[in-house]
């Protein structure tokens, strides 16, 4: 990360943007939209603009895979479970959440720790934006012109 300014703020090279879910979403309209998008993060947000939530494709692949394990030789997609299982039943609640104005250091020391690959970035509690490590991937290469 040599040339990196690590003190600047998020806002610099976060993704505005975004596709999202609401809660009463289908997991058909997450797969539709991963299918659709080359996107791996999906926010999902209340009809007043609130995180509420997130849904990975990681998720949706794991879910898969006990649908799958349970129901041998038979695919989620086009089942009742995919066309009726709301998002907000299978999203991740417990987010770590980051503001615009907050340092791409304080993002690199979360993505260091943990496991996930993207942070929300809220102001009062309202999505402004999605960091993420090929965000951060992004920002590296351009600054060492190997982009």
């Amino acid at each position: 990360m040599h040339g990196m300014d690590l003190n600047l703020p998020l806002s610099a090279i976060m993704t505005t943007d975004l596709i999202i879910l609401r809660p009463g979403d289908s997991l058909k309209a997450a797969s539709d939209a991963f299918r659709k998008n080359n996107i791996h993060h999906l926010p999902v947000v209340d009809l007043d603009g609130f995180l509420v939530g997130i849904f990975s494709k990681s998720d949706y692949l794991r879910l898969g895979n006990v649908w799958t394990s349970f129901q041998k030789n038979q695919d989620m997609e086009g089942s009742h479970f995919h066309a009726n299982v709301t998002i907000g039943e299978v999203m991740t609640r417990e987010l770590v959440k980051l503001s615009p104005t907050d340092s791409i250091s304080m993002a690199v020391g979360i993505f260091r720790e943990n496991l996930f690959h993207s942070i929300p970035l809220v102001e009062k509690n309202t999505l402004v934006g999605l960091v993420t490590t090929f965000d951060l991937l992004k920002y590296a290469f351009q600054k060492s012109g190997l982009d």
